[in-house]
């Protein structure tokens, strides 16, 4: 209270458009709506946008329809075309949209001839008497926002509320905002535990699944099991795949497994180099000299180094996130239609890298 909205300070005016014109001097005027046909037009055309990108069943004015003096203007008042045009399009699009008119506008204007065209909203309060049309309220248990000084309706109140409310032919929405309270241990563990079996049940088991595959490929090859990457499947896929990556400067098929091996988690590419080219120790300074000098010897330069960073920044994310968005989507589908389009973009794009590098220098 006593402090001026921002909104009908021309100082906030590229904020909140040219919507400045309820002050005068330093006071403002109490007017609800502007008046602002700038506004006005600008409004509308987003409702419109939203209604077109939507489709929302509910829509709420904090007030009557834009843009007359609320509860004064006549309804045939200039100043409720833009409202007008915006709700003839709302129940034009939600006839088309959902094939009826299906949808509900909420307005605060008491006056018949005004929520004939918008159900009734009454914040906060409720009717005198039994209503012809159906009415609406929103109400809340305590304030619209959290207040430690607020007294909170109970239960016995809340019921007497809703049963006068509907008696009357009206609908209740109730806002409930609850004390802020610490945790306690219980609501805690319990949280947790739903947590960590829902990871586990639906997250967790693609993952293991996964993992034991990539275990496999890695560990097992034509003569059965093998502590020789070389030796195993992911060798040989490595090396099948070496064609498809040698436009990219990554056409060794050691480069190759450990991208396979980084679907696990990116950050095995790094150690899956250091086993499959015989350096210990890689995160140390001689064996980050000495994986650069194997690498150097091999014709693996800085370019070529470039490129591998660029398709390992966009390829396949780790098995954890697969995992998610085939929990999130449902579909190995689109799961697997993601992992294409990301290893496309990630080999245009080490390619581009690679070859316009290869051009300059």
């Amino acid at each position: 209270q006593g402090v001026p909205y921002d909104g009908n300070d021309p100082a906030y005016r590229d904020f909140y458009h040219d919507n400045f014109e309820h002050i005068d001097n330093g006071i403002e005027t109490g007017q609800w709506y502007t008046q602002n046909e700038k506004f006005q037009q600008y409004w509308l055309d987003c409702v419109k946008e939203m209604l077109d990108l939507y489709h929302p069943d509910l829509l709420y004015s904090d007030g009557g329809l834009p843009f007359g003096t609320f509860g004064e203007a006549a309804t045939d008042n200039e100043s409720y075309r833009k409202g007008l045009e915006f709700l003839a399009y709302y129940y034009n699009d939600a006839a088309s949209h959902h094939g009826e008119d299906a949808v509900v506008y909420l307005q605060k204007d008491r006056r018949p001839e005004c929520y004939r065209i918008g159900v009734l909203d009454i914040e906060k309060s409720q009717l005198e008497g039994i209503a012809e049309r159906p009415w609406h309220t929103d109400t809340c248990i305590g304030n619209w926002f959290y207040d430690v000084r607020q007294v909170y309706k109970t239960p016995a109140h809340v019921v007497e509320m809703l049963v006068d409310i509907v008696s009357k032919n009206g609908n209740m929405l109730l806002i409930e905002l609850p004390e802020y309270k610490t945790p306690n241990a219980h609501t805690i563990r319990v949280y947790v535990w739903e947590k960590v079996k829902d990871y586990l049940t639906k997250a967790g088991t693609t993952i293991f699944l996964a993992s034991m595959i990539m275990w496999c490929v890695m560990n097992l090859g034509p003569q059965g099991f093998t502590t020789d990457m070389e030796q195993s499947f992911g060798a040989l896929i490595g090396k099948t795949l070496v064609p498809v990556f040698a436009p990219l400067g990554l056409g060794y098929w050691q480069i190759v497994l450990a991208l396979i091996s980084g679907i696990a988690a990116k950050e095995v590419v790094v150690s899956s180099c250091s086993v499959l080219f015989g350096i210990g120790n890689v995160t140390g300074i001689s064996g980050m000299n000495g994986l650069a000098a194997v690498l150097e010897g091999m014709g693996f330069g800085a370019l070529n180094a470039y490129a591998l960073m660029v398709f390992c920044l966009l390829y396949v994310p780790c098995l954890a996130t697969l995992a998610t968005v085939k929990r999130e989507t449902g579909s190995w589908k689109w799961t697997g239609l993601m992992v294409c389009v990301q290893l496309l973009i990630a080999w245009l794009m080490a390619f581009l890298v690679f070859q316009a590098g290869s051009a300059v220098f």
